[in-house]
């Protein structure tokens, strides 16, 4: 009812002012005339005082239009990563997309003298792509720049290295794997030292440890950590060990039930095949000492993003990243971090006093000779 009183109010008025318009004298009602029209139209006054009023409006109308315009949206800065297999911590870099809008990351699987060959290109051109290198060639170093990160202030000496550039937010274990339907209690190993036991002659079978891979990087550093020696390699050798040219092959091989120990294998291996529900065990953490092979992170100097990727370093240390860490199978290297299937929290377990990655970047070529030496090329 009030709606309708305030339309009637408004209505009215105007109807009876346009009728009147039309008449001799307003509010008089005698006759239809436009008179009234055809004096105010012949006054040029008038006529001017239309014209700027519609130009007015035109203009006003044309201004506020352009002000109602959004601003194009700012371009997304973009952290670029030069590393292989960025792509299996793809949910990692999911939630840190997450709690920071308008930043993406991006991995390029880029290395060797591909990536030598880039980086040279981006600072002669000065345009530069790459923000950070993933799992960094050590030999590097004078492409990459020193960073302070204040959530990293507690991570373990392992996990770090004392230039201020690499540090690791993850890393991988290595462990003896065995068959869990073949190898059960008191039988499974709990030392490097129990594989040299007779009873396992003929039952262990390893990746190719004379080429640089992932069973001869493990093999150095048990070696550079005194875990084991020359005289542990010859009776190594007397188990009748048999190799495999690759670690998946050995891996799938005691899966299968051909042999009952795998020398050793890493836990990024170890779990996809266990979630596939392979009968498979891993005997971690060993007695005499354990082995963790960091995954390392380190800013371009003069890289693209400088900000957003220290804001990436940073972040990576953080409670929330470490956490999606763990929730991947990917171990965290932070104090108190997340434990990722059931095993130990890697605070709480005793890793060997390794060379340093440099170190074991210059043994690559010695060891792998020394193995071959001893053990020969792998059979299948």
């Amino acid at each position: 009812m009030i709606a309708l009183q305030a339309l009637l109010a408004l209505v009215l008025p105007l109807v009876q002012l346009y009728i009147g318009s039309f008449q001799s004298f307003f509010g008089l009602y005698d006759n239809w005339t436009l008179d009234n029209y055809r004096k105010v139209l012949d006054d040029p006054d008038t006529i001017d005082a239309i014209i700027t009023t519609f130009g007015l409006a035109l203009v006003g109308g044309f201004v506020t239009m352009l002000l109602c315009v959004p601003a194009p949206a700012h371009p997304r800065l973009k952290i670029v990563a030069y590393m292989q297999g960025w792509e299996q911590y793809q949910k990692v870099w999911d939630a840190f997309e997450k709690r920071f809008p308008g930043i993406t990351t991006k991995g390029l699987a880029v290395n060797g003298p591909e990536l030598t060959t880039k980086l040279s290109a981006e600072r002669s051109s000065g345009k530069h792509v790459g923000s950070l290198l993933g799992g960094p060639d050590f030999q590097r170093k004078e492409v990459l720049k020193p960073l302070d990160l204040p959530t990293a202030k507690t991570l373990g000496a392992a996990y770090r290295e004392d230039s201020r550039i690499f540090y690791a937010p993850t890393t991988t274990v290595w462990g003896i794997e065995y068959n869990s339907d073949k190898v059960a209690g008191a039988d499974v190993p709990r030392k490097w030292a129990d594989l040299l036991d007779p009873k396992w002659k003929g039952r262990i079978v390893a990746g190719d440890p004379t080429t640089p891979s992932a069973t001869s990087g493990t093999l150095i550093r048990l070696y550079g950590g005194h875990a084991i020696d020359d005289a542990w390699l010859d009776r190594l050798k007397a188990q009748d060990v048999t190799f495999k040219s690759s670690l998946e092959i050995a891996d799938q091989s005691v899966a299968r039930g051909e042999f009952d120990v795998l020398l050793t294998t890493l836990s990024d291996f170890f779990f996809p095949s266990k979630a596939k529900g392979a009968p498979i065990g891993f005997a971690f953490p060993l007695e005499d000492g354990n082995v963790s092979t960091p995954t390392y992170f380190a800013a371009l100097k003069d890289g693209a993003a400088p900000a957003d990727t220290e804001l990436l370093m940073n972040w990576l240390f953080t409670a929330e990243a470490q956490q999606a860490f763990a929730q991947i199978d990917a171990l965290p290297t932070m104090p108190g971090a997340p434990a990722v299937q059931g095993l130990v929290p890697l605070d709480q377990v005793k890793l060997l006093d390794i060379p340093g990655p440099e170190e074991i970047t210059s043994l690559w070529d010695p060891m792998t000779t020394k193995f071959k030496d001893v053990f020969g090329s792998p059979k299948g």
